[in-house]
């Protein structure tokens, strides 16, 4: 504006709009925002190591000593080999089914849980909705009731067995109740108890895995249904 402008009544005065120090404090704002954001990321990380690291050695199994393990009537020895192979020894065949299950869950407690609940069609109840097609189809399968009326079947013997590894599974899941896989943990549950029916369960979905023309089957049902 010139200097005649500005000496006529009621005209305006200008106004300057730049601010060097409101546009300093601004960025240093910025900067200390973005430091703080680095800063809780980076401890989050870290103390996030730290969790999953105490938490994976948490559930490290037991390779020496001695565990006591309610449900046996008598001392079983589990010797593992260089790959970590166990062998048992016991003095009758309750013990030692019972003890297979002891140690089967405590070395696959989470596929165990996670196999049982695909067969039966519960993955969508830990796992969320996007899985939600798959136990439907499970379920139109009716494994789980597969599963019973074979359980019911057995010859007394191989049910004895069964429940046996069942009792094994079941005191592998209590002595783990604090130390549970980080599975369950990141998921917030706790695994139900194993029976028999869930061993038959675990073997009708390595079936389906393993089977080739499963699907094929399926296919030629729907089709000879029309």
């Amino acid at each position: 504006m010139s200097s005649d402008e500005a000496n006529l009544p009621g005209a305006l005065p200008s106004l300057d709009l730049s601010n060097p120090g409101s546009s300093r404090r601004a960025a240093r704002i910025a900067a200390l925002s973005l430091l703080l954001l680095v800063v809780v990321a980076a401890a989050a990380f870290i103390f996030g190591r730290i969790y999953f690291a105490r938490a994976m050695r948490a559930n490290l199994r037991q390779l020496d000593g001695t565990q006591v393990a309610y449900g046996l009537m008598a001392p079983v020895t589990v010797a593992r080999d260089t790959h970590g192979v166990p062998h048992i020894h016991a003095q009758d065949m309750d013990d030692l089914v019972f003890a297979q299950g002891y140690i089967t869950a405590q070395d696959r407690l989470w596929q165990m849980d996670m196999l049982r609940r695909n067969a039966a069609g519960e993955l969508a109840a830990v796992l969320g909705s996007s899985v939600v097609p798959q136990d439907i189809a499970q379920r139109t399968l009716q494994l789980r009731a597969v599963a019973d009326r074979a359980a019911a079947a057995l010859p007394a013997d191989q049910r004895r067995w069964l429940t046996d590894y069942a009792r094994g599974v079941n005191a592998s899941i209590v002595e783990q109740h604090a130390h549970l896989p980080i599975e369950f943990r990141m998921l917030g549950y706790t695994p139900a108890a194993w029976s028999p029916r869930d061993s038959i369960l675990v073997e009708l979905s390595m079936y389906e895995e393993l089977t080739s023309t499963f699907q094929q089957k399926l296919v030629r049902e729907a089709l000879s249904a029309h």
